[in-house]
């Protein structure tokens, strides 16, 4: 099965609003992007448990990708994770929205849909080079969120030391 265009290139059209909107639209533009990202990929999961299906096979480009029951267990939590981690930061980012550039807090808002893009590829690439690019882009995405708070020393320090331990193993 051929994943559709569309499928692939409607979240960038999402992404332009956290980049140039407002704070509510930066928020409401992640929020509806994480939703959808969490309903797209939960579709094949569901459908392997109600279904009792062993496996779902598609092909983004010429890259396979594969949902066995394992993965699927995992979409789901990670997708449910993720849902609930952009509900919450409404309330946890607000008194920074008001201390921070909006080019911080339009990165930190993209980086948390590019973890939770990576953390789903990596549940279902197949292919040693596209799981190796995914934990890459999962690496460095995490890193950037750990260094949202990045001017304090304590924090910087932890998050290079995050990046570091994530490449070496």
């Amino acid at each position: 099965m051929e994943i559709t265009y569309t499928l692939l290139f409607l979240p960038i059209i999402f992404c332009i609003p956290i980049f140039f909107g407002n704070a509510k639209i930066r928020y409401y533009s992640s929020l509806l992007l994480t939703l959808y990202i969490s309903i797209i990929s939960s579709i094949p999961a569901f459908d392997i448990f109600l279904n009792h299906t062993n496996t779902f096979t598609a092909s983004i480009y010429s890259t396979e990708i594969t949902i066995d029951g394992l993965s699927a267990f995992f979409i789901l939590v990670t997708n449910f994770t993720m849902l609930t981690g952009m509900l919450f930061s409404n309330g946890y980012l607000e008194p920074y929205i008001k201390r921070k550039k909006p080019a911080v807090i339009a990165l930190h808002y993209g980086s948390y849909i590019l973890l939770h893009l990576s953390m789903l590829l990596v549940l279902v690439f197949r292919n040693g080079f596209a799981f190796l690019v995914a934990w890459e882009l999962m690496a460095v995405a995490s890193f950037l969120l750990i260094l949202f708070e990045g001017e304090i020393l304590k924090t910087l320090k932890t998050a290079v030391n995050y990046l570091i331990q994530m490449h070496i193993g």
